[in-house]
Parts: C-alpha cells; sequence; structure tokens
C-alpha cells in the first residue's frame, strides 16, 4: 500500500527490484518454470550433440547466435512499445485515484515488469556476445588439437553455459508473452479506476445537493 510519494527515493533499477520481488518471476512464474524445463531440454540435446561432434559445435553454436542476436534487438523494440501503449493507456484520473487509494504500488509493479524483461534481454544479448568468444575459444581448441583446458573442466563449462543462457533466452521469450496480459490488465484497470472516479463524483454531487435542500428545508 504505498503512493507516489513513496517512490521517489527508488532512482535505481535494483532498489525497484527488491521493492517490487520481480526476481521471483524467475522461478515462481509459468514463464520461469516452462523456461526451466526447455533450459534442461535444449541442455540435454546440446550436450549430447557436444560429445558426438565436438569441432563442429561450436561452429553450429556461432552460427545460432550470430541469427539470433538481431532478433532480440527488435524484441527491445518491443518491450519500448508495450511501455509507450501501456502509458498511453492511463489517464491522470486513474493515476489520481491509484494515489489517493494507496494502490500505486500495482501500477509500479505493472511498469517495471518491462523494466525486468528488457534487463532480462540485455543479460542474454550479453550472454550471447559471451558464447560468441566461447565458441571462437572451441574452434581454436578443435583447430590446434590440443587441451586449452582440462577434457572434463571443458565438458563442465560447456553444460553450465549451455543450460544458463538457454534459459535466459527462453525466460526472455515466455516473459515478453506474460507481457501481453500487462497491457490488457492495464486496459481494464484504467477503465474501473475512471468509474471509480465517476461514482465517486456523482456521489459527491449528490452530497452536496442533499445538504442545500436540507439547508432550504430548515
Amino acid at each position: 500500500m504505498k503512493q507516489l510519494d513513496d517512490y521517489f527515493k527508488y532512482n535505481s533499477f535494483f532498489s525497484l527490484l527488491k521493492d517490487t520481488r520481480h526476481y521471483k518471476e524467475a522461478y515462481k512464474s509459468v514463464a520461469g518454470r516452462l523456461s526451466f524445463f526447455l533450459s534442461i531440454l535444449a541442455t540435454f540435446v546440446l550436450v549430447k550433440y557436444y560429445q558426438l561432434d565436438r569441432s563442429g559445435f561450436f561452429k553450429k553454436i556461432d552460427d545460432v547466435v550470430a541469427a539470433f542476436t538481431p532478433g532480440l534487438f527488435g524484441l527491445l523494440g518491443i518491450y519500448i512499445a508495450g511501455v509507450s501503449l501501456v502509458l498511453t493507456m492511463l489517464s491522470k484520473k486513474t493515476i489520481d485515484n491509484l494515489d489517493k487509494q494507496k494502490k500505486v504500488d500495482a501500477l509500479v509493479d505493472m511498469f517495471f515488469a518491462y523494466y525486468f524483461a528488457g534487463a532480462c534481454l540485455l543479460g542474454t544479448i550479453v550472454g550471447f556476445t559471451f558464447l560468441h568468444f566461447r565458441c571462437a575459444l572451441g574452434m581454436l581448441y578443435s583447430a590446434l588439437g590440443g587441451p586449452i583446458i582440462k577434457d572434463w573442466l571443458n565438458f563442465v563449462i560447456t553444460v553450465a553455459i549451455c543450460w544458463f543462457f538457454t534459459y535466459v533466452f527462453f525466460f526472455s521469450l515466455t516473459y515478453t508473452v506474460s507481457l501481453l496480459g500487462v497491457c490488457i490488465n492495464a486496459f481494464f484497470a484504467n477503465l474501473y479506476m475512471d468509474r471509480e472516479f465517476d461514482n465517486e463524483k456523482r456521489n459527491s454531487e449528490k452530497e452536496k445537493i442533499h445538504i442545500v435542500m436540507i439547508r432550504e428545508h430548515d
């Protein structure tokens, strides 16, 4: 139960993340659980391919990273458009009503969902960049034919990288779909708050008329 004044002190991503607790979305939400399942499945397939064709594995992964990275930047544009859409839906009456009822935290939570999704997407892009260099190292490893690092350690690092970055990638995609629901909720919330404002205004006018009639009767 917070008002607008309570959020003036939150001026960073991590302060808002701590307040909204959106980090729980990574493991408690449907998007987080689905992403975990898909990442495990993808990691299993990638590791099997790595074991069968180590020399060709890094080349294929590098091609996939190069193909997907531009699309991720396009996804970032969708987030910006989503925030703009939600902003145009909300009227000043809605914001004032939420502030009066101390429910601004619901509005902040709605907007921060896009901020959080953008941060996850940025993490995916950075991760893909790291994966690109990891693939380059792997191809160098295959070209030299000698162990740059020990085989068992190379395998563990490969599995960890595959799981982490496939999880972040799938989470960015599935969480994007859930943001469609945020837009729909913003639309209905705006209608509801406008109706509340109209009802409050109507009741206030009736009360004024009632007071005037009482005074005239007296």
